[in-house]
C-alpha cells in the first residue's frame, strides 16, 4: 500500500483484443491509494500494482500502475511479506498471468 505526492503517475488500461496497455500519464497528483503484489516470475521480481491519484480539482483517476515519479515531498510505501514465496505464471486455460504459491512451498 502507498500514498504520497507524485510528479508523474502513469496508468494503463488493458486492451484484451490487442494485448497491450493503453497508457495515460497524470502530472502533479496525490497518490491516494496503491495496492498490489510483488511475486517472482521466471526468477525475477514481478510487481503488479493498481492505484488511484487525484489532482487539485479532486478529480480521481487510476488503474494498472505502469510508472511513478515522486515529486516534492515524499511517497510512503508499505510492503507486507507473505510467509510463502509467491510466483506469477501464465495460466494456459485463460492465457493470462496469475498469482500462486511456489510449487515447492509448504
Amino acid at each position: 500500500m502507498g500514498i504520497g505526492f507524485m510528479r508523474e503517475a502513469t496508468f494503463g488500461f488493458y486492451d484484451f483484443a490487442k494485448k497491450v496497455f493503453n497508457p495515460k500519464t497524470f502530472k502533479d497528483v496525490e497518490l491516494a491509494n496503491l495496492t498490489g503484489s510483488i511475486a517472482w516470475k521466471e526468477g525475477k521480481p514481478s510487481i503488479h500494482a493498481h492505484g488511484i491519484v487525484t489532482d487539485g480539482s479532486f478529480i480521481g483517476a487510476g488503474g494498472h500502475l505502469l510508472g511513478l515519479t515522486v515529486g516534492t515531498g515524499s511517497c510512503e510505501i508499505t510492503v507486507i511479506l507473505h510467509p510463502q514465496r509467491l510466483e506469477r505464471f501464465v495460466d494456459p486455460a485463460i492465457g493470462a498471468n496469475v498469482l500462486g504459491l511456489h510449487p515447492g512451498a509448504k
